[in-house]
């Protein structure tokens, strides 16, 4: 199994409760408390079975009449003739 380490500081301010995480060394408040952790977490090759449901099949597309609208030459450029 893979291995991925993860440090930091827990952050817990014990005037509400609240806990956070930093990377980097902190600055506290007057209520908070850092502990510096180092984690290892050993990560589990998951293997995913892909479940064939069939094939789509999309129809052709059939245009059946298109029409067009000849404009003025000039609307289309700004400049006349």
């Amino acid at each position: 199994m893979p291995q991925k380490s993860y440090a930091g500081y827990l952050i817990i301010n014990w005037r509400d409760g609240n806990m956070r995480l930093r990377q980097s060394s902190p600055s506290l408040l007057p209520y908070e408390v850092a502990v510096k952790f180092k984690v290892t977490v050993k990560v589990p090759d998951l293997q995913i079975p892909v479940i064939d449901m069939g094939t789509i099949e999309v129809p052709e597309v059939k245009v059946e009449a298109t029409e067009f609208e000849a404009e003025p030459l000039e609307e289309l450029t700004g400049v006349p003739g």
